[in-house]
């Protein structure tokens, strides 16, 4: 599949929903200059992100891979939309674990205020995680850094929180833990493309300057026919005008006979 195609069908189903078992981790290898992200389990920013995101429930998630590195540029995961919405997704250290995992692929990421556009119904957790860390996971330090300040992902501030104390689940006896089933719904999230993105809103341009041209056409047809109208009206209204004169006279003639 070509990159634009790909793109397309990546700005159609940003989330697609798949029945089948449940899914841990992914299969998204991070070039190796961004192993620093990576945490004390030797799991990947998007390994983190797809653990983090079950906190919350719903389902089990699958994190889709970017294109690979020599194509990826422009490429990025968007925020949460209207099914994935939820309180561990909006908040910022999904936001910085997600944008980790497109940096880390050679891609980029969506500001802040972009990634929650969607979290209007949703607390919105701040340098936070609203919910137990899962069990099979850590989180790195550098994933509570501030995003508000200047709306974006900073790479470089979170590169020198590398060796900083990471946050870990707390321990839970075997007395609490539930049995669940292992066939769940799985929701694979799936990045977009920058220029994708752009084409769309030209096209959605394209069709309301076709809407609007097309009304002004149908006013312009309508105001010829109600001239016309008109102008015919008027000069039917002439004839008969000059035809009642004699037929009144004739009737004037009639009675004097």
């Amino acid at each position: 599949m070509s990159p634009r195609l790909s793109s397309l069908t990546a700005v159609i189903g940003s989330l697609l929903f798949l029945a089948t078992t449940g899914v841990h981790g992914t299969n998204i290898t991070c070039l190796p200059e961004y192993a620093w992200m990576n945490n004390g389990l030797g799991q990947n920013p998007c390994d983190i992100a797809t653990a983090a995101q079950n906190a919350c429930g719903g389902g089990d998630w699958n994190t889709g891979p970017l294109p690979p590195p020599a194509e990826a540029a422009g490429y990025f995961y968007p925020g949460p939309n209207s099914y994935s919405r939820s309180t561990c997704m909006c908040s910022t250290v999904l936001y910085s674990l997600f944008s980790a995992c497109g940096v880390c692929q050679n891609g980029t990421y969506t500001t802040w205020t972009g990634w929650i556009s969607n979290c209007s119904t949703v607390v919105i957790s701040i340098r936070s995680f609203p919910a137990p860390i899962p069990s099979n996971t850590s989180f790195p330090a550098w994933a509570y850094l501030s995003v508000t300040d200047n709306n974006n992902f900073d790479v470089q501030a979170a590169e020198a929180e590398e060796y900083l104390p990471e946050f870990t689940p707390v321990p839970t006896s075997t007395s609490d833990l539930t049995s669940t089933s292992t066939s769940t719904v799985t929701l694979t999230i799936t990045p977009i493309s920058s220029a994708a993105v752009s084409k769309k809103s030209s096209d959605a341009g394209v069709i309301a300057g076709a809407v609007v041209g097309g009304f002004a056409a149908a006013a312009l047809l309508a105001g010829l026919a109600l001239f016309f109208f008109i102008a015919i009206a008027g000069r039917s209204g002439a004839r008969f005008a000059r035809f009642r004169p004699r037929a009144q006279q004739h009737s004037r003639h009639a009675s004097n006979l």
